[in-house]
């Protein structure tokens, strides 16, 4: 009968560390969204987002240059 309750509270402990340890990488920067993708997934859209922002960079400082065209 204690050997029941010995694996039953092994069990609820290892149960519950793994929900604790889920809790804390909240700061991880998991979406949602990201939850299908593969990793090259995930580094082509990094490389579209920064490929973004350098093209608008460039269109304003183009503009300031030469604003009248």
């Amino acid at each position: 009968m204690m050997r029941s309750y010995t694996h039953l509270l092994s069990l609820l402990l290892l149960i519950s560390s793994l929900l604790i340890s889920g809790c804390a990488t909240n700061n991880s920067g998991f979406k949602i969204s990201q939850l299908a993708k593969t990793d090259i997934d995930t580094v082509t859209d990094a490389h579209i987002t920064e490929l973004k922002r350098l093209n608008r960079e460039l269109a304003a400082k183009l503009y300031k240059r030469n604003p009248g065209n």
